[in-house]
């Protein structure tokens, strides 16, 4: 088996790691390089944002377990970079999960992964479990709204 192969865009000899695999192909490869190809596709989004939006967003709908493992390997991969926009490290984080045994600050059942922050001053006041760091972002953070909710669930408890 020969180690190098020639792009079909750039006409370079390369060798056969730098080219993306393709098994319906005689060799197993692409015919551009990745380098190329990655080009080739940068240069399409650019000119075609809304075709390229919609063709990812289809895409993620139609494949939410390979969606679940990228985001998976890309957090193991890049652990501190969630973190770096609140400011605070992976052990101030691990010290803000261990407070609850690793649960959620609000609920205390599910698993604390969310840093919450002030949006207004951007202060971390805790971790919390995505469900519940979802509800006070959509309710805007405000006491008031968070105990007229609480109220509203207890007058209309129907079990």
């Amino acid at each position: 088996m020969e180690t190098k192969k020639t792009c079909s865009k750039c006409h370079r000899l390369k060798s056969r790691d730098e080219f993306h695999r393709n098994a319906s192909r005689k060799d197993g490869l692409q015919s551009r390089c990745k380098k190329c190809q990655i080009g080739e596709v940068m240069a399409y989004h650019k000119a075609n944002p809304d075709k390229a939006y919609k063709h990812k967003k289809n895409w993620r709908l139609r494949h939410p377990e390979k969606r679940k493992a990228q985001t998976a390997r890309y957090r193991k991969k890049h652990p501190k970079r969630a973190l770096t926009r609140y400011g605070i490290t992976v052990d101030q984080f691990n010290e803000l999960v261990a407070k609850f045994a690793g649960k959620c600050h609000i609920c205390k059942r599910r698993k604390a992964t969310s840093v919450d922050h002030c949006h207004k001053t951007g202060v971390v006041r805790g971790v919390l479990c995505v469900q519940c760091n979802f509800a006070l972002g959509h309710l805007s953070d405000d006491p008031g709204v968070t105990d007229s909710a609480a109220a509203y669930l207890r007058v209309t408890r129907t079990a």
